[in-house]
């Protein structure tokens, strides 16, 4: 067995590989990253196939995708995203590859005040341009797979954290206030959220990956977490106090009360979370 990954390089797309590698597959890199097997600006009009022989890889898996952290949510270059799924997906099934998984986003669904979001009931209405690009990218994926004959299937994940994710999200600039090497800021401390250890994100792909399961899959811990709780938690484990962030509390207009997914489907594939939520938190300190 043979896989192509491409965001091999970043969070998520590392823990991929190590977890198709732990379980014997050889991988396959494409990006445009020094250090990548096969070097490929998928932003780029050149046709693809010639990389995908050379890749000769069996199954794909696809998590590249723009993520500049605080600007992906509305930035143009998400349309082009979609665009260069597809013709990634296109080039891999004419090469004669025999399997898809792509990676989307819970920003895909409706996020009601209560947002329980479960992959057949939940609609798909993404507030932001970054959610609607994935869900066309899922879309157009989906088709280019059924026309090839090629089984295809959709990873919806929730929130991936861990050590190396980018300096300021949630979890990083709360150890940095803690820490005192920021200013404490504004948190839905309320929020609950799904939170999952990223190396369990990399299992749930690499399970997908395998399988012959196809449609869309939450990943995520299927169970929320009180933002509040995380905060308590990092500030007991440094000793530090966290008076200075719960003063500043406070829900941002238009975000749910509470998010988080079913994930029965994708637990029915023998997959589950290994790492708690105290532990992953505890990782993120070492």
């Amino acid at each position: 067995m043979r896989a192509l990954v491409t965001g091999a390089t970043g969070f998520v797309g590392r823990t991929v590989v190590d977890s198709l590698k732990r379980r014997g597959v050889e991988v396959v890199s494409l990006g445009r990253h020094p250090g990548c097997d096969v070097r490929v600006d998928l932003l780029d009009d050149a046709p693809l196939e010639d990389p995908m022989r050379r890749a000769a890889a069996d199954v794909l898996v696809h998590v590249a995708w723009y993520a500049e952290h605080g600007k992906f949510w509305n930035a143009p270059v998400n349309t082009q995203w979609v665009a260069a799924s597809e013709r990634l997906a296109r080039a891999f099934c004419r090469v004669g590859g025999r399997r898809v998984v792509g990676v989307g986003t819970c920003a895909e669904y409706e996020w009601a005040q209560e947002a329980f979001c479960t992959e057949d009931s939940t609609p798909l209405r993404a507030a932001t341009l970054y959610g609607a690009s994935k869900h066309q990218a899922n879309q157009a994926m989906a088709a280019t797979c059924a026309t090839h004959d090629v089984p295809f299937a959709w990873a919806r994940l929730f929130i991936p954290i861990g050590k190396g994710e980018p300096p300021g999200r949630l979890i990083p600039s709360v150890i940095a206030v803690l820490r005192g090497e920021r200013e404490p800021f504004a948190i839905g401390g309320g929020a609950l959220r799904d939170f999952l250890h990223v190396s369990d994100v990399g299992e749930a792909l690499a399970t997908l990956a395998l399988s012959d399961a196809t449609g869309a899959f939450n990943v995520g811990a299927g169970k929320p977490t009180r933002i509040a709780d995380m905060v308590d938690h990092l500030a007991t484990v440094l000793r530090k106090d966290a008076e200075p962030l719960r003063r500043l509390y406070a829900m941002r207009p238009g975000e749910p009360a509470s998010l988080y997914g079913d994930t029965t489907r994708m637990r029915a594939l023998g997959w589950s979370p290994q790492v708690s939520i105290q532990a992953a938190l505890d990782l993120m300190l070492e």
